[in-house]
């Protein structure tokens, strides 16, 4: 497991990877963390705060109010990450598989996050949305993004009943859209209309594809684009 610190003062980047005993306490495969204090947004006015643990040596770093924190989880095959606004509000996008959900959740609880302000399953395959199905459960949340892609499965409709049983507000993700998330700006690149049909993996190639802006910095959520998405995004100059 791997986790970097990016910190910007004064226009100079430092990075500092972990060392192998701090690797090994680690929930996090990465997190990425930068703060919007200072002259202008992006800047970082100081180092990043000690990880509290769980006491089972998982550690999670502790939000700092003006900092957007990106924290990559742990939770096997598929992915899951974990997005403290610098507002302080919670986003998590994708959450692997059905038995990540516990593992979503104390996540969550180490952050000190009550309830989500977004949930974003960037497609209908079981390694991104089976985890979302506990936390939706159990962590009050307010809005989602859906794709909009109808899998067919018994594991998505038990996705939307469970998004439509805690009285979520579902948006359609479509290109074009932009949403503040408490002082970021995710910015919608992909799917498109009309949908992308008859790929080898139509569910893939309709992931919701997302750019995260904070200042200067980026991050793009992919989903699990395939070519045929990859190659519509780039012939839109996207």
């Amino acid at each position: 497991m791997i986790r970097k610190h990016y910190k910007r003062r004064t226009g100079m980047r430092k990075i500092r990877f972990l060392t192998g005993a701090e690797l090994a306490s680690c929930l996090l495969t990465a997190t990425v963390a930068l703060s919007g204090c200072g002259s202008s947004p992006g800047q970082l006015g100081a180092s990043s705060p000690p990880p509290t643990t769980d006491g089972t040596g998982a550690a999670l770093p502790v939000p700092v109010k003006g900092m957007l924190q990106v924290s990559f989880l742990d939770i096997g095959q598929g992915d899951a990450a974990l997005i403290q606004a610098p507002d302080g509000s919670g986003v998590v996008i994708d959450g692997g598989p059905q038995d990540a959900g516990p593992k979503l959740i104390d996540a969550l609880k180490q952050a000190g996050l009550t309830r989500l302000e977004w949930v974003v399953g960037s497609h209908p395959h079981s390694d991104h949305i089976g985890g979302l199905i506990d936390l939706l459960r159990d962590i009050p949340t307010a809005k989602a993004l859906d794709p909009g892609y109808v899998h067919g499965t018994q594991l998505q409709q038990t996705y939307v009943k469970m998004l439509q049983d805690k009285g979520v507000k579902v948006t359609r993700a479509r290109a074009g859209q932009r949403h503040e998330w408490g002082g970021a700006t995710f910015e919608v690149l992909a799917p498109e209309e009309p949908l992308l049909k008859g790929t080898e993996s139509d569910a893939n190639n309709n992931s919701i594809v997302g750019r995260l802006v904070f200042g200067k910095t980026r991050f793009l959520f992919t989903g699990d684009m395939e070519e045929d998405e990859r190659t519509r995004l780039l012939k839109n100059g996207k």
